[in-house]
């Protein structure tokens, strides 16, 4: 009998004493609080992450509506023009500025003209100016010339 209960008992699990038990459900409570830690920094993390993505969709987005309204100022500036230029032509100051367009391009012409003419006549002073020179030089040169032969026949 004895060894039927020697044997039940060492069938049977021997619980571990209670300290050994408590420093158990201590690591165990440690390991839970560490995981809540590491799912709450998770947490947080990817809070900053959604609000980064949303500070930056919302930066786009801002961009976005600013060129959106600078091709609308552009759009109303083009249409502007167009209609200012078409409301031009249906006016008589269109003739106008054509018949002052033509006036300035025949003023332009007889003033080419006119500039031509001085520019010819520049040259030809140019050249009588040289040729001017080229006498007194040579005039200079006789004259110098004659000196030298009548101091050589006074000797």
């Amino acid at each position: 009998d004895r060894q039927s209960v020697l044997s039940s008992m060492m069938s049977e699990p021997v619980p571990p004493p209670p300290a050994v038990q408590i420093l158990e459900l201590r690591q165990l409570l440690f390991m839970a609080r560490q995981d809540s830690v590491n799912t709450q920094q998770q947490v947080i993390n990817a809070g900053h992450q959604l609000i980064m993505t949303e500070q930056e969709m919302a930066r786009r987005d801002d961009m976005h509506q600013s060129q959106l309204r600078e091709m609308k100022m552009r759009a109303e500036r083009a249409e502007n023009l167009l209609d200012s230029r078409q409301g031009c032509r249906d006016e008589p100051k269109e003739k106008e500025l054509e018949e002052k367009v033509k006036e300035l391009e025949k003023e332009k012409k007889r003033t080419n003209k006119k500039i031509d003419k001085l520019s010819d006549q520049l040259e030809k002073e140019k050249n009588r100016a040289s040729e001017m020179e080229k006498s007194v030089s040579d005039l200079t040169t006789q004259l110098e010339e004659e000196k030298e032969g009548r101091s050589r026949s006074d000797q």
